[in-house]
């Protein structure tokens, strides 16, 4: 186009230039003239468009790479008297791929040239040996371990190369070039495509152009590895910041089929960008097919900006209920909706385990007493959406995101619509309220109010519902007249069922707000046990109780393992700025902030520790800064009052803090609900305006006691945060 638009005309014109191309060439005359008409402005710019189109179409995409010679090299060459030339093996959009010898390792290895097209771009040369040398340390079975890259002098007439291992086999898409895959053949390349991504996204690298032409199959004791080519060197390195660039035949890496959305609307690639591209693989590799089909790139490419992707289960009669959920999530047009993390994806295809009793016995009249009891609490067939919807409620609560939580309560409304009197949906529709209240990503007031009446619902409909009471006992722990109560809804919880990881989870963050730092020690630890350790809030929650009761030691080699575990988890990230904070390690300590938000943390929670981290570092005038900026925030939503009276606290500025308190207070904040223990406002626990707080929070002179304080003093106190991620 030749000229600008705002962007929301531009999305007009993204939607119009949709239904322009899905229309005949008569109508389609008919609705431009008809658009002269009624909007002549915006039918200058389709028009624009599609003439651009119509010229990528018929002469040269755009994502067609710049033609070079196929034959960079010819065999017998010698490069750097170390590398022997014997046979081309395969080109793509950034250069050849060679067999070549490597007379230094004495082994034959891969030589892939660069395009000289990619090494003209501004700053190409330095991006690119950063990416190569960074995907280099990533040593993992299923990605293809990169060794040098060689970047010759200008006029040299030398290729630019990057060295790699040499692998045998054929190419996932050479594979489905001969039809569509099982489930049973395609669950094992799946599982390793996704801990290659892992691997490297936990390097922080990226690939940019996952696609079946960079999966090498690799025949080894008559089973396949799954190994990705290219990790970190297929990028965008063009200035295309729109789709206008690209219909105007600006050149950039990718390809279109398998590239997500917001790439191909010249937005910046991230984790959830590779995951889109998985989802397509995935899609393909069951069906036979890509989600989206057309005559050309630009076809497929304005389809995928407007649509959403069909179900996997649409073209596959039978196919495993998971699996069409997992892609259908991996295909989400909004990045924020995808998987958090590749290995998330693996949480969704895992099937539940069959019930078994082991050794266990039961008499006849046991199993018709249980029998009884399931009936009258259960509806005697459950609906198939019912129990869908639960399940993708269950998956959405585990990003612990302001999207998660919503995605969670509509599904889980949809199931208690579909089955009004089963009960579990109930107690996670409680659950999901007062967690999204806790995470400061729904209203206090109405989310708990909302969340209790669901749990006594849940109670309602079935009495021997452990999560039920569980979910009643979290509900009553944030609240500030009812959580001396949440204790013994948690003990019912758990004497109905102790096997029930999340009512131990949420008594232990009960626990730990009472100072009772080795009983939530020892719940948290049941807890991991139960979820094979693969549940991230239990490991958040474990590393808070080690930073409050100032056991430092402890959550430095929890988070040693939990950085490994949960890489992508965004309270490890925010758990871990705490931890270098701790250690005067700042710098640090600020990118992995950034990280935190970057994956989905509250940003009113991250401004607040980068002002606490300012004042750590000493600098009050950065703090103060920060501060101005969390008080407008203030004024429209909801702000940790408790960790904001700590920067206050850690500036000595008592009385500022104390403002904070006594605000947070009239609000019914229940981060307050940390008062007791909370770390950040140790410095205010001699000031008398502390101990009348705690009084009026119902933390009696027993309850003080109990957690080695008095009524008047707080000496011998650790402390702990009431609200995982934050206080």
């Amino acid at each position: 186009m030749t000229e600008p638009v705002s962007p929301e005309e531009w999305e007009r014109l993204k939607e119009s230039l949709q239904r322009a191309l899905e229309l005949g060439a008569a109508e389609r005359e008919e609705y431009l003239a008809n658009l002269e008409k009624s909007d002549p402005e915006h039918a200058h710019g389709l028009n624009e468009l599609l003439q651009d189109f119509r010229r990528e179409a018929l002469e040269s995409p755009p994502w067609k790479p710049i033609p070079e010679p196929v034959d960079t090299l010819a065999p017998g060459w010698v490069l750097q008297s170390r590398y022997q030339v014997e046979e081309r093996i395969g080109s793509g959009g950034t250069g050849e791929v060679y067999r070549v010898y490597d007379r230094h390792r004495g082994i034959q290895i891969a030589l892939k040239t660069i395009r000289t097209a990619l090494m003209d771009k501004q700053g190409a040369v330095a991006a690119l040996r950063n990416e190569v040398n960074t995907a280099g340390i990533v040593t993992h079975p299923n990605v293809c371990r990169l060794y040098d890259i060689s970047i010759p002098a200008p006029g040299s007439g030398d290729p630019a190369f990057i060295t790699m291992e040499l692998l045998s086999g054929e190419t996932l898409a050479a594979r489905l070039g001969r039809g569509r895959m099982s489930v049973e053949e395609a669950s094992p390349l799946v599982a390793q495509m996704i801990e290659a991504l892992e691997a490297a996204h936990g390097r922080g690298i990226l690939h940019r152009d996952l696609k079946p032409g960079n999966v090498m199959l690799v025949e080894e004791d008559g089973k396949k590895r799954a190994v990705i080519l290219d990790f970190g060197i297929a990028q965008c390195r063009s200035p295309s910041d729109t789709l206008r660039s690209v219909l105007s035949g600006e050149w950039c890496a990718g390809t279109p089929a398998y590239m997500a959305p917001e790439i191909l609307d010249g937005k910046k690639a991230t984790i959830a960008s590779d995951i889109h591209s998985l989802g397509v693989m995935m899609f393909e590799m069951v069906t036979g097919r890509l989600p989206f089909e057309g005559e050309t790139p630009m076809a497929i490419a304005v389809r995928r900006l407007n649509r959403d992707a069909p179900r996997a289960g649409r073209y596959v009669s039978g196919l495993d209920r998971r699996w069409d959920y997992a892609i259908s999530r991996c295909l989400e047009r909004d990045p924020k909706m995808r998987p958090r993390s590749a290995s998330e994806i693996s949480l969704l295809l895992h099937k539940r385990a069959p019930l078994t009793f082991g050794k266990v016995s039961f008499s006849i009249a046991a199993l018709t007493a249980l029998l009884l009891v399931f009936m009258a609490v259960r509806p005697r067939s459950v609906n198939p959406n019912a129990q869908a919807d639960l399940d993708n409620a269950r998956v959405a609560l585990r990003n612990q995101s302001k999207e998660g939580f919503g995605t969670a309560i509509r599904e889980l409304k949809q199931a208690i619509d579909a089955e009004p009197r089963w009960a579990d949906p109930w107690a996670d529709l409680a659950y999901a309220y007062a967690a999204g209240s806790n995470a400061r990503f729904i209203d206090d007031k109405l989310a708990l109010h909302e969340a209790r009446i669901d749990a006594m619902e849940a109670i309602r409909l079935n009495p021997r519902l452990a999560q039920a009471y569980g979910a009643l006992g979290w509900t009553q722990s944030l609240d500030f007249n009812e959580w001396p109560k949440a204790e013994s809804s948690f003990l019912k919880g758990l004497e109905l069922d102790g096997t029930d990881a999340r009512v131990r989870y949420w008594f232990a963050v009960h626990l730990r707000k009472k100072g009772r730092f080795r009983e939530a020690d020892q719940q948290l630890e049941k807890a991991m046990e139960l979820t094979h350790r693969q549940d991230a809030n239990v490991w958040s929650e474990r590393a808070f109780l080690y930073w409050t009761s100032g056991q430092i030691g402890k959550m430095r080699e929890h988070m040693a393992e939990q950085l490994i575990s949960f890489p992508n988890f965004p309270a490890t990230r925010y758990l871990n700025a705490r931890l270098l904070k701790l250690e005067g390690r700042y710098g640090e300590a600020d990118k992995e902030l950034a990280f935190s938000e970057a994956l989905g943390l509250n940003p009113a929670t991250v401004l607040v520790e980068r002002a606490s981290l300012s004042a750590f570092r000493g600098n009050a005038e950065k703090a103060r800064g920060y501060l101005k900026q969390i008080e407008e925030m203030a004024r429209t939503g909801q702000v940790d009052g408790l960790l904001v009276a700590g920067v206050y606290a850690k500036m000595a500025d008592f009385d500022r803090a104390f403002v904070w308190l006594e605000a947070a207070y009239k609000e019914a904040d229940n981060t307050l609900l940390s008062l007791a223990t909370s770390p950040v406002i140790a410095p205010l626990r001699s000031d008398r305006r502390y101990s009348d707080l705690l009084l009026r929070l119902h933390f009696t002179p027993q309850i003080m006691q109990q957690m080695e304080f008095s009524s008047s003093s707080t000496s011998g106190a650790s402390s702990q945060p009431s609200r995982t991620g934050t206080s």
